[in-house]
C-alpha cells in the first residue's frame, strides 16, 4: 500500500489485493491490479489494459513503441526530475 498526501487529500495506491479494505481518513483509494468485475458500493470501477515491454529490445527500440503523448509526459516528467 503507498500513502500519498497533496494539499489537504490523502490518497492509497493498494496493490494486488483480493478485496477493498478499511483505510481510514483516505480521500480516495485506488486499487491496481485486483480481481475484474468488483461491484461494490461507493466503488467506481474503471479497467484499463496492461502494456508489456519486451526489455531484451534496445532501449531506441522501445521508445519508438511509445505512444507520443506517452512520450511526452514521459520528457516532461523527466524535466521536472521525477
Amino acid at each position: 500500500m503507498i500513502k500519498n498526501k497533496f494539499l489537504t487529500l490523502t490518497t492509497y495506491s493498494i496493490w494486488f489485493s483480493e478485496l477493498p479494505f478499511e483505510v481510514d481518513e483516505a480521500s480516495w483509494v485506488t486499487f491496481m491490479s485486483g480481481p475484474s468485475k468488483l461491484d461494490l458500493p461507493g466503488f467506481n470501477v474503471r479497467e484499463h489494459p496492461t502494456i508489456v515491454f519486451d526489455l531484451n529490445r534496445p532501449p531506441d527500440a522501445l521508445w519508438k513503441g511509445v505512444g507520443k503523448t506517452s512520450r511526452q509526459r514521459i520528457n516532461r516528467a523527466d524535466g521536472e526530475g521525477v
